[in-house]
């Protein structure tokens, strides 16, 4: 079945509705989800002044499900040397993101208590590794971003206690007019796949499933639920 892309407006509502509530690992400025930089790392501090971003998009298959994608950027993926705080390995540009899968509703203004009965599915972005769960009785997913690599999971409460950035309001920008302007979207591509980062459309789970989070959310939770 093809997937229709949902226009503008109601892509937004529904970004908006369910978005993820975030515990971002804080331990460097380079953890600030911002928006993608290709020019000089200085241009960050300017960045961070607007908030958290979170890029969106939106399919349906227009009676059982809607599956909304989210990526989050951050100008350098980093890990810190043994025991210390401060940054040892280095790369610029770090991609990652959290797609759901999230009950058919209307009308579209306002989501029906069945919803959220019936819960969310979730993917995540851990490097080269997707993870999955499911999450009953919420319509936003709870994900933990990490410190450093920036890997995606599921937030567990009762870990130990880290230096976080909470968010739940997100700066919300759309994804397709990256995807669809070729030439800006190679310039990323180039960008990212010099640093070993990857766009959403070669996301991959160790090599299986590449560029499905992107064009094929129903099939890659149809495998990942196996």
């Amino acid at each position: 079945m093809t997937l229709k892309v949902i226009p503008p407006k109601r892509a937004f509502s529904l970004a908006e509705t369910h978005q993820p509530i975030a515990w971002q690992g804080f331990n460097h400025f380079w953890d600030f989800p911002c928006e993608i930089l290709t020019g000089i790392n200085g241009e960050m501090l300017t960045a961070m002044t607007r908030g958290p971003v979170a890029y969106y998009w939106c399919r349906t298959d227009g009676k059982d499900y809607y599956y909304i994608g989210y990526a989050f950027y951050h100008t350098q993926d980093w890990a810190p040397f043994p025991a210390n705080l401060l940054p040892g390995e280095v790369h610029r540009h770090d991609l990652e993101g959290v797609l759901c899968r999230v009950p058919y509703y209307l009308p579209h203004c306002s989501p029906q208590k069945l919803v959220w009965t019936k819960g969310l599915d979730i993917i995540t972005v851990f490097h080269h590794e997707l993870k999955h769960w499911s999450s009953v009785g919420v319509y936003r997913p709870y994900v933990e971003i990490d410190s450093g690599g920036h890997g995606i999971h599921s937030y567990n409460p009762c870990a130990a206690k880290k230096v976080y950035l909470y968010v739940e309001d997100w700066r919300l920008l759309p994804f397709e007019p990256i995807m669809a302007d070729g030439s800006r979207r190679e310039i990323i591509r180039q960008n990212f796949n010099n640093n070993g980062v990857h766009l959403p459309d070669e996301w991959s789970n160790h090599g299986q499933y590449k560029g499905w989070f992107w064009s094929k959310p129903d099939e890659l939770f149809k495998e990942m639920g196996k």
